[in-house]
């Protein structure tokens, strides 16, 4: 109970924070059009969904059954709202809310389960505790910032080389790439306690981590193949004539998936499953850091073809870092003595 007050507390001051950085950053550009304004506040339903969507407890208890169910349910209802109301490109607000209430719905149905169930009781945290919390999550917020950094980004660097056309066909193949690729989170998310667990009791990660890491590196090759073989084709059906070149995109995005899973294993698995946040950030700014150096070069002289080799360069350097780093520690102590 109290670590969840102290952390919801804590996420909830994170928000109110943002949201007053959000307001200035409107209030600044009040000359440009309020459809962005209203896009943006709209959007900012995200923020709060993720606030409250403690999906971290159900991980933690090893209950994620009726977890997955909220969130699939809250998907079900958002995808039949996009249908009822998003009728043309007018609708752009609609879609963006629909989009945006996603979370929100997990995260009430999530609050009820919590409720109902008693998992907690109230446990007002004192302002110590939500430091605490602060300075035990600060390496992972770092790393989420920088993973944030060098792949969000890059459709903000392809605008400044490429014309709108280009820009938006990547964006529409990467957002594909990242739905197909949302198949791994409930697979994560299920996963990750019991890798966790099991390397704090057996003391060694690579057993633990063959054990789970193999058959879920399989699952994100044949991901990839799926995609490199069919996915062309699917993205066709799926984009229509308006998007000609996103087929093209994200068959060349095929490789992702399978480079994403050996990260999720080495990175989320192995080394914050073992304690060693802190080391994991560095790496993750670390690739923040070479990946600038790199990227602009690359999307300069061959546009999307450099931005795709950028960022899988990026994901090889740092998940290779990560393995080394795991294939030096065959034997993991407690997390307090590694950190």
């Amino acid at each position: 109970s109290e670590i969840f007050f102290s952390t919801m507390y804590a996420k909830i001051f994170l928000f109110i924070l943002s949201i007053m950085m959000l307001f200035a950053f409107i209030f600044y550009f009040k000359d440009k059009s309020i459809l962005y304004k209203e896009l943006l506040l709209i959007s900012f339903l995200a923020v709060l969904g993720n606030v409250i969507f403690p999906i971290w407890l159900f991980q933690g208890l090893e209950s994620m059954g009726k977890i997955t169910l909220a969130s699939s349910l809250s998907k079900f209802i958002c995808l039949c709202f996009t249908f009822i109301l998003v009728r043309s490109s007018g609708d752009v607000l609609y879609a963006a809310g629909v989009q945006a209430s996603g979370t929100v719905i997990a995260g009430i149905i999530s609050i009820y389960i919590i409720y109902k169930r008693k998992y907690v009781h109230f446990c007002a945290p004192d302002i110590k505790s939500i430091v605490c919390e602060y300075k035990d999550g600060f390496a992972l917020f770092i790393s989420s910032i920088a993973i944030s950094f060098y792949t969000t980004f890059n459709t903000i660097l392809l605008g400044l080389y490429a014309p709108a056309l280009i820009v938006g066909n990547y964006a529409a193949a990467d957002k594909l790439r990242m739905a197909v690729q949302g198949l791994f989170s409930p697979v994560q998310q299920a996963v990750f306690p019991k890798v966790a667990q099991e390397i704090e009791s057996s003391k060694n990660i690579h057993m633990v981590l063959k054990k789970y890491g193999i058959p879920f590196i399989i699952f994100g090759l044949c991901i990839s193949l799926s995609i490199f073989l069919f996915g062309e084709f699917a993205a066709e059906i799926f984009f229509g004539s308006k998007y000609s070149l996103a087929p093209m995109y994200f068959k060349w995005m095929s490789i992702f998936p399978v480079v994403i899973t050996i990260a999720i294993v080495v990175g989320t698995w192995g080394m914050v499953g073992s304690g060693n946040t802190k080391v994991l950030s560095k790496i993750y700014i670390f690739g923040a850091i070479i990946h600038m150096g790199y990227s602009f070069f690359l999307v300069k002289y061959f546009s999307v073809k450099g931005l795709i080799i950028s960022v899988f360069v990026t994901e090889v350097i740092i998940t290779t870092i990560m393995f080394v780093i795991l294939l030096g520690n065959k034997n993991i102590v407690s997390n307090k003595e590694q950190l």
